[in-house]
């Protein structure tokens, strides 16, 4: 089952092109710019659509699913040498700073990706990691999970 995660402005107009439902995790929270934004807690793997925002923990952070760069996994009915990677960009923005973190993973068939770099350092010592990325009708969609650093 797939979620999507989005915004919704002051009208209630959605920001994104899809509806957002409750996620276990995540709580709406106000702030400036959207309206309305949907927090992800750490550790609770989260889906964003092409062009969705979520905050992450208090909200400070929020992260853009932005594109997906590359996809060259086997498709399901073929027979490939490799399985194939993944390359998805996301935005975060903290404190009026923004910067893009480049996740890349080596698909694997049961499982979360691996390899590469499917993990990438936010602001604030978080880390977002890649989980998995889908699809349909066009639409991206990846699956992403984000953890505190603990020092």
């Amino acid at each position: 089952m797939a979620l999507v995660v989005g915004a919704c402005g002051d009208d209630g107009s959605a920001s994104t092109s899809s509806t957002v439902p409750s996620q276990p995790g995540t709580t709406p929270v106000a702030t400036a710019v959207p309206a309305s934004l949907w927090v992800a807690a750490p550790g609770v793997p989260f889906v964003i659509e092409v062009g969705g925002i979520v905050g992450l923990g208090s909200g400070a952070t929020t992260v853009r699913f932005v594109e997906v760069v590359e996809d060259s996994r086997c498709p399901e009915d073929e027979t490939c040498v490799w399985e194939g990677a993944v390359t998805v960009a996301v935005e975060w923005e903290r404190s009026g700073t923004t910067g893009t973190a480049v996740l890349r993973g080596i698909s694997f068939p049961e499982g979360p990706y691996f390899g590469d770099s499917p993990q990438a350092g936010l602001p604030g010592g978080a880390t977002i990691t890649l989980l998995g990325l889908d699809g349909a009708d066009g639409v991206s969609f990846v699956t992403v999970v984000w953890d505190e650093t603990t020092t």
